[in-house]
């Protein structure tokens, strides 16, 4: 019997997983998934992406999950931002550039005197239903280009919904590298160390099975295929070695690297966990939860303030206090290039 696999709306059932919600109803929302959502392989998900039809325009002008994206080669990223667009998604206008990022159009190539951040990370990073500058990588780069007038920060916004920390690398490995960033920063979502929602059928080439068939065969231990590809998954998906990979490949190349760990009540659970890219020096981790809620007291701001009115991803009240914490963290690393171009000016 074939397996199928389920287009589900990645964005906001990654963002239900990464502020909390219990694995029980996450479930059930996949369980839930509209008509028209299931293919039974891996070329069909990828060729139903690419079609066009009524479902694809929700209620008003939005458009769907599945308008934005397009498949991607790399097994790893498996899809990726559809380049060229302009349209209204979650209520918002959306443009993604030639390049497949959220935002304007960017040269390859980084302009004299020009700071560029790129952004690594999901729906929260891509900017979940709100505007392009009220995301917190415009906001960051706003904040601190005020702080820098004599340079251009520019943010490079990498962020696609539903991707985990192992995807965000494979990405930046394929394009976001030739950008020649000063500075990388991965915003790291609890849901990083789970599996992904569709695994690779060993037993049946070219087609997926579920993260829940996946589980349920690897308990059952009686299945030397099964036990072999969870040994393998643990390593692939296993943030720390995402991570890792990804330090010694922007050591190489002389750019800085930064996690961000989302402000979520248990982060440090979950900073716990990267043990082994926590003792890489080259990785500087942002704890961003004690000055999230200094900065809360501080404007009088209420938890209920903190997310969209349609659903749990954050608000641009929430984009600003993250950006004004990232601003913070990135300020001595700006203030080295802003120094040097100074220098350099005056010679």
């Amino acid at each position: 019997m074939k397996q199928n696999i389920i287009l589900v709306l990645f964005g906001l059932v990654l963002g239900l997983a990464a502020v909390g919600v219990s694995y029980p109803l996450l479930m059930s929302y996949i369980q839930s998934v509209p008509e028209g959502a299931s293919f039974e392989s891996v070329e069909d998900f990828q060729r139903a992406m690419l079609q066009r039809d009524d479902r694809d325009r929700q209620e008003g002008e939005n458009v769907s999950l599945r308008t934005i994206i397009t498949p991607h080669p790399d097994e790893q990223v498996m899809y990726d931002l559809l380049p060229d667009q302009q349209v209204l998604f979650q209520n918002v206008p959306v443009r993604i550039n030639s390049c497949g990022m959220r935002g304007p159009e960017v040269d390859v190539s980084r302009p004299d005197k020009t700071y560029r951040i790129a952004f690594l990370g999901d729906s929260f990073t891509f900017g979940w239903g709100v505007n392009e500058d009220e995301a917190f990588p415009e906001v960051t780069a706003k904040i601190l280009q005020k702080k820098f007038p004599n340079i251009h920060v520019e943010a490079l916004n990498f962020g696609v919904p539903g991707y985990s920390t192992f995807q965000e690398v494979a990405l930046f490995k394929d394009k976001a590298l030739d950008f020649k960033p000063d500075a990388v920063v991965v915003y790291f979502v609890q849901n990083d160390f789970g599996l992904p929602f569709f695994i690779k059928n060993v037993h049946q080439p070219g087609s997926v099975v579920t993260s829940r068939e996946f589980s349920k065969s690897a308990w059952a231990r009686d299945d030397s295929k099964i036990e072999e590809q969870e040994h393998e998954l643990n390593s692939w998906l296993n943030p720390n070695n995402a991570l890792l990979s990804l330090a010694k490949l922007l050591r190489k190349n002389g750019i800085d690297l930064y996690v961000a760990m989302n402000p979520h009540p248990s982060w440090k659970k979950d900073f716990k966990r990267l043990k082994k890219a926590r003792k890489n020096n080259w990785i500087t981790f942002i704890g961003m939860r004690g000055n999230f809620l200094r900065i809360m007291k501080a404007r009088g701001i209420k938890a209920d303030q903190l997310s969209l009115a349609h659903d749990p991803h954050p608000s641009p009240v929430k984009h600003r206090i993250l950006a004004d914490i990232l601003a913070s963290e990135l300020f001595p690393s700006v203030d080295t290039f802003n120094n040097s171009v100074a220098h350099l000016s005056r010679s």
